[in-house]
């Protein structure tokens, strides 16, 4: 195939793909969700039982008060800091839910974190979910 070919016949495959995938995001489906992200960095020496208590006790407590509908413990791969880092994210489905949270729980839930005082540090971000795909949008024929 000539060069100008090649490039005519490039074009109009990069068009059609740029149209695909604009109308495959505006299959994105808008969603009325806020997410706590709790973000902590821990020391290696207390990992296996910091990770057991956020498991059986500090997860399990904060979704029995009702406010979020699920959560999701991950370790960040690589952030070159010493110690491993996890993020915990709590979902619930507005702003006000999240902050009767902070109002009414969130103080007793850092108390109760003490036990590990001194052998992680944390900070904390509020999310708003925009917008939610799954694949089931990228398949579509």
């Amino acid at each position: 195939m000539p060069l100008i070919e090649r490039i005519f016949f490039g074009i109009q495959i990069q068009n059609t793909l740029k149209t695909s995938i604009k109308s495959r995001f505006l299959c994105l489906k808008s969603v009325n969700m806020y997410i706590y992200n709790q973000t902590i960095n821990i020391e290696e020496t207390i990992r296996d039982s910091w990770l057991h208590w956020m498991k059986t006790v500090y997860i399990p407590a904060v979704l029995a008060t009702g406010k979020f509908s699920k959560a999701l413990i991950t370790r960040v791969v690589e952030d070159g800091m010493d110690g491993i880092t996890f993020s915990v994210q709590f979902t619930t489905e507005s702003k006000e839910t999240l902050q009767e949270y902070f109002s009414e729980n969130a103080v007793d839930f850092h108390k109760q974190s003490q036990i590990f005082e001194g052998k992680y540090v944390s900070f904390n971000t509020e999310l708003e979910v925009i917008g939610e795909a799954s694949n089931e949008f990228f398949h579509k024929k």
